[in-house]
């Protein structure tokens, strides 16, 4: 019974010496997220693009050649 207060304790010291460091980077993580995703969004907005106006724009001829094109891959894979 002398010691049930030691797992609190050790959390209350341990926690805040492994979470603090983090707290110096959250402005530029939060920013660094953020611009990720945009650039990421612009990524596969122009992905869409190049998509549509290759495949679903496209003449016959080029429909022949759908089954073996690695585009629907990539563009899954976005």
């Amino acid at each position: 019974m002398t010691y049930k207060h030691t797992p609190l304790v050790v959390i209350a010291v341990v926690l805040p010496i492994c979470l603090a460091p983090l707290g110096a980077f959250v402005g530029q993580l939060v920013r660094t997220r953020l611009r990720g995703t945009f650039e990421y969004g612009n990524l596969a907005l122009f992905l869409g693009h190049q998509f549509e106006k290759k495949w679903l724009h496209a003449d016959k001829e080029s429909a022949a050649s759908i089954l073996t094109a690695s585009d629907f891959s990539a563009t899954i894979d976005l």
